[in-house]
């Protein structure tokens, strides 16, 4: 009998299992190789999908206006005759803008675009368009609704000038299509306010 047999088979026995565990190992690297692959090329793919949506997002916008909108600005507020101004923010241009101011006090105004659609057409981003003046004189309050369309969309404003020490005082805020939401509020410093701190709008 040879003594060193039964040795040499658990040797034998032993290298056998630690190939296989050495081909476990092998295969669970390459796996984790393989899905880290996989993750950054889904990664990459992910960020070049982000991209071309931005980008398309953006040509949708410049030809729509966007989330940009219009509002009225008023101008000169240190005399009796106001400038009237749409103006644009944002980065992108409006377009088929128009505008009807309503004047809640005086509606026999001789200005003639009181009352009346006035088309403003495109207007480029961080723009204004003169629209006109509005003649106040022995006025102490003016209080003007102003409602918007344009390609992208429809809303309103409100605008509010009382007249302090010879200064006219703003509080201005344009409302979503639905009238429930604030996309722009202004109000001056120095801007009368009622009794809880907040502006009377009616």
């Amino acid at each position: 009998m040879n003594p060193i047999a039964p040795r040499m088979k658990l040797d034998l026995g032993q290298l056998g299992m630690f190939f296989v565990a050495v081909g476990a190992i092998c295969a669970t690297i390459g796996a984790f190789l393989n899905y880290r692959d996989q993750t950054r090329n889904q990664n990459l793919l992910n960020l070049k999908n982000e991209e071309i949506i931005r980008l398309t997002q953006n040509a949708l916008s410049s030809v729509t206006g966007g989330t940009n909108f219009p509002s009225l600005e008023i101008g000169d507020r240190d005399t009796d005759h106001l400038a009237i101004l749409v103006g644009s923010g944002d980065t992108f241009p409006l377009y088929d803008v128009r505008v009807q101011i309503l004047d809640l006090d005086t509606a026999e105004k001789t200005q003639d675009f009181i009352g009346k659609t006035v088309t403003v057409g495109e207007l480029p981003a961080n723009s204004v368009y003169p629209i006109g003046k509005l003649t106040v004189i022995g006025m102490n309050a003016v209080r003007l609704n102003v409602f918007f369309s344009a390609r992208n969309g429809r809303l309103s404003q409100e605008v509010r000038l009382k007249k302090i020490e010879g200064q006219w005082q703003l509080a201005s805020r344009v409302l979503d299509t639905m009238g429930t939401n604030i996309l722009k509020l202004t109000i001056d410093p120095k801007f009368p306010l009622e009794a809880n701190g907040a502006v009377k709008w009616d």
